[in-house]
C-alpha cells in the first residue's frame, strides 16, 4: 500500500542515518507520472522521518519521467530538499535547473557525457559511476582538462555497450578488487564484450 511504502522509505532513511549516511538521495515513484501532490508527499514523508538532508534524484531513464520542476520549486521553498542530482542526458534540462536553483540547492551532475557542460554551468560536483574505474579521468574533467572531457565520452560509451554495471565490475575485478559478479537480473559480461573492455583497458589503463 502507499502507506506501507511511505513507512518503508522513512524507515530506510532512519536506518541509513544510524549507520553513518550523510544524506538521502530519493527518486520519484517508478512508473507513470503521478499528480504533483503525490510527489510532494513522497519527499516530505522521508524528510519528516529523518534529520538527514534529502536530495531529489532525477534519473528518468529508470523512473520513466523527470522530477517536475514545479515540484522541485515547492520542495525547495518549503525546505523539504537540500539538493538535487540530475542524471539525465539533456543539457537543456540541466541548464534550466541551474538557472532556477543555483544558490538555492546543492546540485550534482550524474551523467558523465554532460560533465564538462555541468561544470561550466556551476554544479557543485559530480556523482559518477564511471569514477569507480576511472577516477582520475573524472577528476581531470572537474579540473577543466579538455582531453579528459573527450576521453570520458569514449569511456562512458564503451562501458555502456558492454552492459554498464557488469562492465564496471569486470574492469574492477581485472584490477584486483574482489567485487564479484553482478546480481540478477544483471548478468556477467559476455565474452565478446570482455574483449572490447580488455582493449579499452590496454589503451587507457588503470591509471585513468
Amino acid at each position: 500500500s502507499q502507506r506501507d511504502g511511505q513507512e518503508d522509505r522513512g524507515g530506510l532513511a532512519v536506518h541509513a542515518g544510524s549507520h553513518g549516511a550523510a544524506a538521502v538521495f530519493l527518486t520519484v515513484p517508478l512508473g507513470s507520472p503521478p499528480p504533483v501532490e503525490t510527489i510532494l508527499a513522497w519527499y516530505r514523508t522521508v524528510r519528516h522521518a529523518t534529520g538527514l538532508p534529502v536530495f531529489a534524484y532525477n534519473i528518468p531513464q529508470l523512473t520513466g519521467y523527470d522530477v517536475p520542476l514545479d515540484a522541485l520549486e515547492t520542495l525547495t521553498a518549503d525546505g523539504t530538499i537540500a539538493g538535487y542530482k540530475d542524471s539525465t542526458t539533456d543539457p537543456a534540462r540541466l541548464a534550466e535547473v541551474m538557472r532556477r536553483f543555483k544558490g538555492r540547492l546543492t546540485v550534482f551532475a550524474g551523467s558523465e557525457e554532460l560533465f564538462p557542460h555541468a561544470r561550466d554551468l556551476g554544479v557543485h560536483g559530480f556523482i559518477s559511476g564511471l569514477a569507480n574505474a576511472f577516477p582520475r579521468t573524472v577528476r581531470a574533467v572537474w579540473n577543466g582538462d579538455a582531453a579528459a572531457a573527450k576521453r570520458i565520452v569514449t569511456l562512458k560509451e564503451a562501458v555502456r555497450k558492454a552492459g554498464g554495471i557488469p562492465a564496471m565490475k569486470y574492469l574492477l575485478v581485472k584490477r584486483g578488487f574482489a567485487v564479484g559478479d553482478p546480481r540478477l537480473p544483471l548478468r556477467p559480461v559476455a565474452p565478446a564484450a570482455r574483449a572490447d573492455l580488455d582493449r579499452l583497458e590496454a589503451e587507457y589503463g588503470a591509471g585513468l
